[in-house]
């Protein structure tokens, strides 16, 4: 059974600092990013809204939910339902596809509402169909169906504008070269009969693999292996840093650096016409499949995967630069635009460009700021859809010691949860990955560090926030001092000092860089006279690895509650806390020359030290 990649669960149960967000990072280590230019992450949001359903369904006010569609005309209106929609929904269904939509008998039998002539009518109206990626249907085709489907119903009804799901794009997408490179040496990776189950719908499934031996090759055209074509739905190629041995389940989230090729039904493989993408077996790959079981198939074991041709060093050398911020945030709720800079400082071309995000992006942008002030698009994709990511061509773009890339996201999170950076379907990426030459001397570039915009947490006393300001905090192995106690006075404060105390910085899967490491963060905090606290602290690490790479997370805790009673001697603050949770916890604290320090121990993973300061302001 292939390897689930599944999104880590959260703790629902009694509040504790178990769920401190930098935990996460420790157990996880997610992203290792290759060493080189660092993190620039800017967001801004506003809110939207939605029904909480988590999907959409069809309109129970639609007239074609009374309406048998006329059997004589069926053949009339078959070839627009085979042109456009027949590659999935075929006479047998294929690519994740649950049903087919190419006889008449099938598309009215079953409930009114949940008919396939109903949902294509949905479908159809909204415009989600056929999906990204595949020839829209020619608006006069597209009427003379839905009217034939809602019995005249659809009659005098607009179509939707360009698909919600389809895309406007500023650059043509990079054909492969006219000659196939049929003779040329090839190594395929391929899924070792990736099983989905019957009663799972959606399922991804990933496989690592080992670049060619032979030393230094060029990779000169990627293209897809397809098998069981029933639960396909699409495939992503990714360099990494490391994994297990060739052909070896792996989990989907570890060690993604750079997706070089990603196939969805209909597109074409990536080819060069000069030159290659460098490789040798010291490279290693990840294949991620999706299979998709709506139709609950029991006995798949597929073999899809891709194949690599390639040859000897000849022509230019082409390597991956991946552009694009991270550890951002998305609030829910919320349209948010994040935004990240690459500094150039060394000459370039652009071969291609495959601009990334996941499911709740809605559009990508990279624009070049040169050194002369002029501005220029690198691309510009409107309408970004998840299962349908191509590759475009850079047309021979050039980049200069200088210029400047700059990397906009917008993303619309419609769900009640906030969805975080990371490399899980459910999480969010803002990338752009551009083949290069000559290859880069770093292959990640996004330079400002890790700056954090104020990430106000569930429990922040509302009234204290605009107080905040960016804190640049100290991981270190250095042992804090013990805690002192202390009377302090009521009111509102700000964070000013935050430190990661670790005891040591071997934190068992890694040895962290201390002097390397970043850490960035706001907070506030609120006493009253009656008693009640409430603590907010957000922030971001970049952490940084002796052995290479790295990872970057958010970090930070909120919550709210009734302050117990203290004495004179105390040095422990119990808190009973009722947000965002109900429980009880007890901060060791020192107050001394007006700043209120905290002392929040971790012991999940490896085991330390959180030190919070706050100053009282009023």
């Amino acid at each position: 059974m292939g390897a689930v990649l599944q999104r880590p669960s959260e703790n629902d149960g009694e509040y504790s600092l178990k769920n401190y967000a930098f935990l996460s990072i420790l157990a996880c280590f997610v992203l290792l990013i290759a060493l080189g230019c660092e993190t620039a992450s800017d967001s801004s949001s506003v809110a939207v809204t939605h029904d909480g359903s988590g999907g959409g369904s069809i309109d129970s006010g639609m007239g074609q939910l009374n309406c048998i569609p006329d059997e004589s005309q069926w053949t009339v209106v078959k070839p627009t339902i085979e042109t456009y929609c027949g590659l999935c929904h075929g006479d047998t269904p294929a690519f994740g596809a649950p049903y087919g939509l190419l006889d008449y008998d099938s598309l009215i039998n079953g409930d009114v509402g949940s008919r396939s002539i109903d949902k294509l009518v949905g479908r159809m109206r909204t415009g989600d169909m056929p999906p990204v990626g595949q020839t829209s249907v020619p608006s006069d085709e597209a009427l003379a169906l839905l009217d034939w489907a809602t019995c005249g119903d659809n009659a005098g009804t607009p179509m939707p504008g360009p698909n919600p799901g389809g895309f406007d794009v500023t650059r043509p997408v990079f054909e492969p070269a006219d000659d196939p490179l049929g003779d040329a040496a090839f190594l395929e990776f391929r899924a070792d009969n990736g099983h989905i189950p019957a009663d799972v719908a959606d399922q991804y499934t990933c496989f690592s693999f080992s670049g060619p031996a032979g030393g230094e090759r060029y990779i000169r055209r990627i293209e897809p292996v397809i098998d069981d074509t029933r639960v396909l739905h699409h495939i992503v190629l990714y360099e990494v840093q490391d994994g297990p041995g060739d052909g070896l389940e792996t989990d989907c989230g570890t060690n993604l650096s750079a997706a070089i090729y990603a196939w969805a039904p209909g597109q074409q493989p990536v080819q060069f016409v000069d030159g290659g993408l460098v490789t040798d077996s010291s490279r290693r790959y990840l294949l991620e499949i999706h299979y998709n079981n709506s139709a609950g198939y029991d006995d798949v074991a597929d073999q899809s995967g891709v194949r690599l041709f390639h040859s000897a060093p000849e022509g230019p050398t082409i390597d991956m630069l991946t552009i694009g911020p991270d550890g951002f945030s998305l609030p829910p709720l919320s349209r948010t635009a994040i935004e990240g800079q690459c500094n150039i400082t060394e000459p370039m071309t652009i071969i291609a460009t495959l601009p990334h995000m996941h499911e709740l992006g809605i559009s990508l942008k990279s624009i070049i700021k040169r050194a002369d002030g002029t501005e220029e698009d690198l691309i510009t994709l409107v309408g970004w859809d998840f299962d349908s990511q191509l590759f475009y061509d850079g047309q021979g773009l050039q980049l200069q010691p200088g210029d400047q890339v700059v990397t906009e996201c917008i993303f619309e999170n419609t769900f009640d949860e906030r969805r975080k950076f990371g490399p899980y379907t459910e999480d969010e990426m803002c990338f752009n990955f551009l083949f290069v030459t000559p290859p880069p001397t770093e292959r990640r570039c996004d330079e400002s560090g890790p700056a954090t915009t104020y990430d106000v947490g569930q429990c922040a006393p509302i009234d204290v926030v605009d107080e905040a300001i960016e804190v640049i905090g100290t991981p270190t192995d250095v042992r804090p001092p013990e805690a002192m106690g202390g009377e302090f006075p009521t009111g509102h404060w700000r964070l000013v000092d935050y430190v990661l105390a670790f005891d040591s910085a071997d934190i068992g899967l890694a040895v962290l860089d201390l002097e390397q490491t970043q850490l960035t963060a706001y907070g506030v905090m609120e006493m009253t006279d009656s008693g009640r606290l409430a603590i907010d602290v957000s922030g971001t690490i970049d952490a940084v690895f002796e052995s290479g790479g790295g990872a970057i997370q958010a970090v930070g805790f909120s919550l709210a509650g009734a302050l117990g009673e203290l004495t004179s001697d105390s040095v422990s603050m119990p808190i009973a806390v009722d947000c965002p949770n109900s429980g009880q916890v007890d901060f060791n604290y020192t107050y001394a020359d007006g700043q209120l320090t905290f002392f929040l121990p971790f012991n999940q993973i490896t085991t330390g030290t959180v030190v919070a300061t706050f100053e009282l302001i009023d």
